[in-house]
């Protein structure tokens, strides 16, 4: 469970899901023996979900009778200050991170959302600064790196889509 980095809201407090399934069982005051009895788990799986083990179907059942209104957290959003607006699309991949990007997938042939300030090293680079448009201009190449920016994400999505 704990590789889903799955937030939820109308569960007791707790720092992770575990916990917050612990707490919300107790919270309504319901056994392990209890909550096996209600939802068809044993006692074993309720507490291994709520150690972080366990399925989501197992996980599912369990919600189900200890927090039925339990949905999923809004995931949480960046704070754009009134002065990071006009910089908000200038984010970078980071360097240590490229350099895991080129050994798994060798050159990038293009970078049609690129930057003068960008890390990323390409054969091509489409530079607004310069005139270029990658949401118009052709790409070629095999490897595109594409990090967009945040203010057009969708329209960049699409385009990535139809090469």
């Amino acid at each position: 469970m704990a590789a889903l980095d799955f937030r939820l809201t109308g569960l007791a407090a707790g720092k992770s899901l575990p916990e917050q399934l612990c707490a919300q069982r107790r919270k309504r005051s319901i056994s392990l023996r209890g909550a096996a009895d209600k939802t068809g788990l044993s006692p074993t799986t309720i507490a291994a979900l709520e150690r972080g083990g366990g399925s989501v179907a197992s996980l599912l059942r369990l919600l189900a009778e200890i927090a039925p209104t339990a949905r999923r957290r809004a995931p949480e959003r960046s704070y754009w200050g009134q002065g990071d607006k006009e910089d908000r699309d200038r984010r970078f991949t980071p360097p240590d991170f490229m350099t895991s990007i080129y050994a798994a997938f060798g050159e990038i042939d293009l970078d049609p959302c690129g930057h003068l300030l960008s890390p990323v090293i390409a054969h091509r680079r489409i530079l607004l600064s310069e005139g270029g448009d990658g949401l118009v201009d052709e790409w070629s190449g095999n490897v595109a790196f594409v990090n967009p920016p945040y203010s057009q994400l969708l329209r960049w999505l699409r385009r990535a889509h139809n090469q």
